[in-house]
């Protein structure tokens, strides 16, 4: 293996990605929580304005996934998503 490749692999293997570190220090816990909800609330209506009538027999198992995959989303933004005007 060349060198090149070598510290390539090395890097991509002993890197950080600090995903879950903090990012936007306005951050709280409740605004994390409010992000959350508020996303959610959105994806899940926008699921059922773009599926239609295709997802409302398997809405049980469909609306509590893609509500928790929507506030996921919104929490890690709130999280790691930090504004311009709030940052400087």
């Amino acid at each position: 293996m060349s060198s090149r490749l070598r510290q390539l692999v090395t890097w991509f293997f002993t890197r950080k990605i600090g995903l879950l570190d903090k990012a936007n220090p306005k951050a709280t816990l409740k605004s994390v929580t409010f992000r959350a909800i508020q996303s959610a609330a959105i994806v899940t209506t926008f699921f059922f304005l773009v599926g239609g009538t295709s997802f409302r027999a398997a809405w049980p198992v469909t609306v509590p996934m893609v509500a928790l995959l929507g506030a996921a989303i919104g929490a890690l933004f709130e999280w790691q998503v930090c504004e311009e005007d709030e940052c400087s």
